[in-house]
């Protein structure tokens, strides 16, 4: 069925339900995943992007209490339930055919988001369509409002061959992360927030909030470029990515994979920080440093040594030569995933942990 011009009629309404029924089911199955601080992270956000609070509003801690037991109740219920299909028009769709859906949503004005995050746990999104432009030769599609989501939020992602990037996953990211960066990254962090004219002064939610927008709306373009720099890397074939992630679901396997696959996203002669680089975006730079741990940090030791140099010195080459060696050896290290993997049917699994361990994992200091 379709409206007057042209354009498909979708209750709005019943979609989100069925959209937050499979969110709440996946929350239901995984949410033991996370670490306490992780989930206790997740649930804040979830919170207050439920009760429409903005990044910088904390909620009541007894109302939000409440909600939380709330949850766990109803997690305690639907942590058997399958997911269900989408009904668009006569269509019933699976809810992780991501792109079959938005060929139903064409011209609705509606972004649908379905995908496999860390231990193959499904995560789905629903939002408006807030603005569309090419980038690199790529589609990006910017999504505002959000409809249904789950404890799972990232502020960009690929949708097959298309870049969506969420706004209120993004800003809800940015916040936690500014108010979270490690002693190892504050020089780095204060670099970032001197370039926005906050420089010296206490970090109060209403200082901050101000100029926040701003801030996120120049980071959003460097996520874009994150997810633009992954479709065109070359180097880790994405079907023996995928491939990786699906045998060795929650395992370190994965987590250094899955590590490479955003190293070489980054750092590519198209990717995050060649972008940054190009433009000489301080803020964006300060911002990547900052927020450069966990497995990602181990893969790109230059990084951090050539920020320090460049503090000194102001010199954006030197950061591009960390760039380009970082390219480099996240190059060798998915020639070493690709090679140890291919042997997987010739040696088995557990030589391919094996292999893993000892090539790649050990060196790194995990």
């Amino acid at each position: 069925m379709r409206g007057l011009e042209g354009s498909p009629v979708v209750d709005v309404e019943a979609l989100k339900r069925q959209v937050q029924f499979n969110c709440e089911v996946t929350n239901a199955r995984h949410a033991g995943t996370y670490s306490v601080c992780g989930l206790l992270l997740r649930l804040r956000n979830l919170y207050k992007w439920e009760q429409a609070l903005p990044p910088w509003e904390e909620p009541d801690p007894a109302a939000a209490l409440a909600w939380v037991e709330r949850k766990e109740q109803s997690w305690e219920c639907l942590a058997d339930e399958e997911f269900e299909p989408l009904a668009l028009g006569r269509a019933r769709l699976d809810p992780l055919e991501a792109e079959a859906i938005n060929r139903q949503l064409s011209g609705t004005g509606l972004v649908y988001g379905a995908g496999y995050g860390w231990g193959l746990k499904p995560t789905f999104f629903l939002g408006r369509l807030s603005g569309r432009r090419r980038v690199l030769g790529r589609a990006v599609q910017w999504v505002g409002q959000e409809l249904a989501r789950d404890l799972f939020s990232s502020p960009a992602m690929l949708l097959g061959e298309r870049v969506v990037v969420r706004s209120d996953a993004a800003a809800y990211y940015l916040w936690d992360r500014i108010h979270d960066v490690k002693k190892s990254g504050q020089a780095a962090l204060l670099v970032a927030l001197e370039a926005w004219g906050l420089g010296g002064r206490d970090l109060t939610p209403a200082v901050l909030k101000d100029v926040f927008p701003r801030i996120v709306a120049a980071e959003l373009e460097t996520y874009a470029r994150h997810e633009t720099g992954e479709l065109l890397a070359e180097g880790f074939p994405r079907q023996v990515w995928r491939a990786i992630i699906a045998r060795f679901p929650g395992e370190r396997v994965e987590l250094v994979a899955r590590a490479v696959k955003d190293a070489l996203a980054d750092t590519g002669p198209r990717g995050m920080l060649a972008y940054i680089i190009r433009g000489k975006r301080l803020a964006s730079l300060g911002f990547y440093v900052a927020f450069l741990d966990g497995v990602r940090r181990l893969l790109l030791p230059g990084i951090r040594p050539a920020f320090e140099r460049f503090r000194r010195d102001g010199h954006w080459p030197g950061i591009e030569a960390a760039r380009a060696q970082a390219y480099a050896a996240a190059l060798e290290m998915a020639a070493a995933l690709t090679d140890i993997f291919g042997q997987l049917k010739e040696r088995g699994e557990e030589w391919v942990r094996a292999e893993a361990e000892e090539r790649l994992i050990k060196p790194l200091g995990m």
